[in-house]
C-alpha cells in the first residue's frame, strides 16, 4: 500500500479501513428545517402583534384628560349654557371614568374640549 505524504506533527496515517459511527438522523429529520420553520413563524407572529397592538393601543388614561379639561375650563371664558353643558359632559365623564371605560370617558372630555374650542 502506498504511502501518502502527510504532515510531520500530524502522527501515522491510517491504514486499513476506516469506520467512523454511522449518524443517527432520527433526530435531524430536513437538517434544522423544523427548528428555522418555527423561529420564522415565531418572529412572523412577533412582528404582526406588534403592529396590531400600536394600532389598537390604549387610550390615555381618563384622569390625564381629566387634568387637561380642567385647566383648559380654568383659562376659558365661557358663558352659562357652554359652563352648564361642560359642567354636564364633564359629570359623565367622570362617570365613565370612575366605571373603567377610559374611551368613552375620554370622548365626553373631548365634547366638552370642543364645546370650549379647545
Amino acid at each position: 500500500m502506498k504511502s501518502l505524504p502527510y504532515r510531520s506533527d500530524a502522527g501515522p496515517p491510517i491504514r486499513g479501513r476506516l469506520q467512523l459511527p454511522r449518524p443517527d438522523h432520527r433526530h435531524q429529520i430536513g437538517n434544522g428545517f423544523m427548528t428555522r420553520f418555527a423561529l420564522a413563524i415565531t418572529v412572523g407572529t412577533l412582528a404582526v402583534s406588534a403592529a396590531i397592538s400600536t394600532a389598537y393601543a390604549a387610550p390615555a388614561p381618563c384622569e390625564e384628560s381629566l387634568k387637561a379639561l380642567r385647566a383648559a375650563e380654568a383659562a376659558a371664558k365661557l358663558n352659562d349654557a357652554d359652563k352648564n353643558k361642560v359642567s354636564e359632559l364633564e359629570t359623565k365623564g367622570i362617570e365613565r371614568c370612575n366605571a373603567d371605560d377610559d374611551k368613552r370617558a375620554d370622548d365626553f372630555f373631548a365634547q366638552a374640549m370642543k364645546v370650549m374650542g379647545k
